[in-house]
């Protein structure tokens, strides 16, 4: 039974060796596609965690692309606003250069609250900036304003954007006033040519327009000082700055009418302006009158000395000319004397030159 066993399947496998040759060719072919298989799976572990950290990469990318497209979306969409925050310093520029003092002021006082609510974002930062660099320009300008020429209206309004600005303190704000318009009325005195024959004349002319006006521009724009004249209630020293001041102003005018009156001139004629002048000021409580006095009087008296000196040495020289030899009176001079006006020399003096001279002089 054994060797009948073995003799089938000898003929089993002779019969189907081809089939056996295949299997087996089959086996070491899958065997190898295993081993190939697993090669790859090995390969393929490998590259999985540079895979998973390309893929979060490229989410994370993908996040940042959809938050910056999101970002210039709100940027289109609020462009016309950006524009205007990107045009305020151009428009604060302008509207400072055309004398729109309030509108800046409201401008500027908008960009300081953005910039409390807002301060992060660098865009808010720079116009902040920007618009700080206008406001030194606008402080410049009405600076430069008060030291020029200025009508009441203006000077009330240059004043009131200063104090509006807040830059300045109320004693400041006085003391730079009176620096700037007595800068300008110092420049407009020395513009007159010194050797104007109508020097001092001229001089007084600018003292007598523009230092009433500077005072009542200083009354106007401080309205609690409404009056420098001394009363029961208030005193001129009440006032210092101004007093001061007008104090300064006033003996620099004294000084200078003693420094520059001509001695021989037209001394009338600066009498008559220092009293119009002086009278101007006593509306204000600075009449000046009274210190003028002792120097017209001074000057005067100077000058009649001059004339006097000067007569009585021609005297002297015409005197040692004069001949009584040669001097005939006439009969009828007399009845002459007699038809004399009582104001008038008499004519007989005619006869004797150097006296007519002497008292002509």
């Amino acid at each position: 039974e054994k060797s009948g066993i073995l003799n089938q399947t000898q003929e089993l496998a002779f019969s189907n060796y081809k089939t056996f040759i295949q299997t087996a060719e089959c086996y070491r072919e899958i065997f190898q596609q295993f081993q190939k298989t697993e090669k790859s799976l090995e390969g393929l572990l490998d590259k999985v965690p540079g895979f998973n950290a390309s893929c979060e990469d490229f989410m994370k990318t993908c996040g940042e692309i959809k938050a910056e497209r999101q970002i210039n979306s709100v940027s289109l969409a609020k462009h016309g606003q950006t524009l205007q925050l990107l045009e305020m310093p151009q428009l604060m520029d302008n509207l400072i250069r055309e004398g729109h003092y309030d509108d800046a002021l409201r401008l500027a006082a908008y960009v300081r609250k953005l910039n409390k609510t807002h301060g992060n974002i660098p865009i808010i930062q720079k116009l902040c900036e920007e618009i700080e660099e206008c406001w030194k320009g606008l402080m410049k300008r009405l600076s430069w304003e008060l030291h020029s020429e200025l009508q009441l209206p203006r000077c009330l309004q240059v004043v009131g954007v200063l104090r509006r600005m807040g830059v300045l303190s109320e004693l400041e704000l006085r003391l730079k006033f009176l620096q700037a318009r007595d800068s300008w009325f110092t420049s407009v005195l020395k513009q007159i040519p010194k050797d104007e024959p109508q020097h001092l004349n001229k001089v007084i002319d600018v003292y007598r327009m523009h230092m009433f006006n500077i005072i009542t521009q200083f009354r106007a724009v401080f309205p609690e000082q409404d009056s420098i004249l001394a009363t029961n209630k208030q005193h001129f020293n009440d006032y210092p700055i101004l007093h001061e001041w007008i104090s300064n102003k006033v003996c620099d005018f004294v000084a200078c009418c003693e420094r520059e009156m001509p001695e021989n001139g037209d001394i009338v004629s600066c009498l008559e302006q220092v009293m119009y002048f002086g009278q101007s000021l006593g509306r204000v409580g600075a009449d000046l009158r009274g210190l003028m006095a002792p120097v017209f009087i001074k000057k005067l008296t100077n000058s009649l000395s001059y004339q006097i000196r000067q007569t009585s040495e021609q005297f002297v020289a015409d005197m040692d000319k004069f001949s009584l030899e040669t001097t005939s009176v006439s009969s009828t001079q007399p009845q002459l004397m007699d038809n004399q006006n009582e104001l008038s020399p008499p004519e007989g003096l005619i006869n004797y030159f150097p006296l007519g001279r002497y008292t002509n002089g």
